[in-house]
């Protein structure tokens, strides 16, 4: 949902963030969040579905909805998939703080993006930015272009990335899928690159170890604890951590996701297909 609990996950917890920001950043975390990994042998639309909880103290109040998809994607290049990404706030959150954001990712069977979008209309303010990603040996280019109808603008601007791999916040979870977190080490770390607007940004996963989550339906699943910090420069101090909960088998799927708001904390779960 506006950068729908992802996109600007980077500034997560920042501090000269603002809380709006902040709040649209969890959104679309949980949304991105919320794309489980399928497998490339899928023939027929995956769905799932998320409920964003804001909580402070004793309150707890359903804040947003998310939908996720991921489709094999009609082309002449075999093994093709589009995800998409489509949150909204509910009418409580409406009145704070109205959010109506749509993500799509093309990806190759190996996770690896070739177009990414991101489409949010946020407090009445519509953006949409999108990625053409070009590979080379060791390295990887994003051709960024950044709609922004309000101020009449149109900005491109070309990101790199050496060595590590770069993904969008959309297809950042299904990247989760080809780490062996059942043979990692507690505290083990994973990095990424991020192409984010005009920037690159390292993202480290990091690996807690595995527990046992209960689902709204009370039904309990094995999960891998996961714990998400963004770098917006290097050398620069990481962000406050993004929890995050994904299924121990080989989808990997997200369960459950946390952040830190000023005032309170935003959280996403899984609620079925």
């Amino acid at each position: 949902m506006a950068e729908v609990f992802l996109h600007s996950v980077r500034h997560w917890v920042v501090s000269e963030v603002s809380v709006a920001k902040t709040r649209s950043i969890v959104i679309l975390l949980v949304l991105n969040t919320s794309i489980f990994v399928v497998s490339s042998q899928t023939e027929t639309t995956e769905r799932y579905q998320y409920e964003v909880i804001y909580q402070l103290g004793f309150i707890w109040k359903k804040a947003a909805e998310a939908t996720l998809t991921l489709s094999p994607k009609e082309s002449d290049t075999p093994d093709l998939f589009q995800a998409q990404l489509i949150a909204r706030t509910v009418p409580f959150a409406d009145k704070i703080f109205r959010v109506r954001d749509t993500l799509i990712a093309d990806m190759q069977s190996d996770f690896q993006p070739l177009f990414y979008a991101k489409i949010t209309s946020e407090d009445n303010v519509y953006r949409k930015d999108e990625i053409v990603y070009h590979r080379q040996p060791g390295k990887t280019i994003g051709e960024t272009t950044l709609h922004r109808p309000h101020r009449n603008a149109i900005d491109h601007a070309t990101l790199e990335a050496d060595n590590i791999p770069a993904l969008d916040m959309l297809s950042l979870f299904f990247y989760l899928r080809t780490l062996d977190f059942s043979s990692a080490q507690m505290h083990q770390r994973f990095e990424v690159n991020i192409f984010s607007g005009k920037r690159v940004e390292l993202l480290s996963i990091e690996y807690l170890g595995r527990t046992l989550y209960t689902r709204p339906d009370k039904k309990q699943q094995g999960a891998y604890r996961l714990a998400l910090r963004f770098k917006l420069e290097k050398g620069g101090k990481e962000t406050d951590k993004i929890s995050v909960l994904v299924s121990d088998d080989k989808f990997c799927y997200p369960l459950f996701m946390e952040g830190k708001l000023p005032f309170g904390s935003l959280k996403a779960r899984y609620v079925g297909k």
